[in-house]
């Protein structure tokens, strides 16, 4: 058996060494991405079911779930900086499905949050998110933070009369996202 393993050479697993094959290294990333933001948003639909279920107060729950997509926000900034780019997208684009529906939820549904009140917690959620993208150059993460703060804003207003701050919000994300 020595004399089989003595006789082998080497495998060079540089990408240059085996130029027609399908860098492997690409294709174990982004299930892995996906994966991790599945269960991600596990831990969000959790908090969620523990305050539909009574389990948490309404006020609780949100306070949490907000604090939970914010820690994303946080993930994302510190895997940018870090270089893991993929990471950071998917960290920054999971924060905004778990902070959007919820703001929208918090409004309508639970009614821990007033038409001002859910105003002021999407924009301070949209500013935390389009600062880390725009600090590390995150331009996907960024389009997802506008598109779905304009959504949930949008379908607050038809919802709850908006009011000036609702359109407030429209207005400064407008004027943001010509800026980045």
């Amino acid at each position: 058996a020595g004399n089989a393993i003595e006789g082998m050479e080497p495998v060079d697993p540089s990408p240059e060494a085996h130029p027609d094959q399908w860098p492997i290294s690409a294709v174990r990333g982004t299930p892995a991405l996906v994966g991790r933001s599945l269960l991600i948003l596990a831990g969000a639909f959790l908090l969620r079911a523990l305050t539909e279920a009574g389990t948490l107060a309404n006020a609780t729950g949100v306070v949490l779930g907000l604090a939970y997509a914010a820690s994303w926000i946080i993930a994302a900034a510190m895997a940018a900086r870090k270089g893991a780019r993929g990471s950071a997208g998917f960290f920054a684009v999971c924060a905004a499905l778990i902070a959007d529906p919820l703001i929208f939820e918090a409004s309508t549904e639970f009614g821990v949050l007033s038409p001002t009140g859910s105003a002021f917690t999407l924009a301070i959620m949209t500013a935390a998110g389009l600062f880390v993208a725009a600090r590390w150059r995150l331009q996907e993460s960024a389009w997802v933070f506008v598109v779905g703060t304009m959504m949930t804003a949008a379908i607050l207003a038809v919802v709850r009369p908006p009011g000036e701050a609702g359109t407030t919000v429209l207005v400064v994300l407008g004027l943001v996202a010509v800026w980045l």
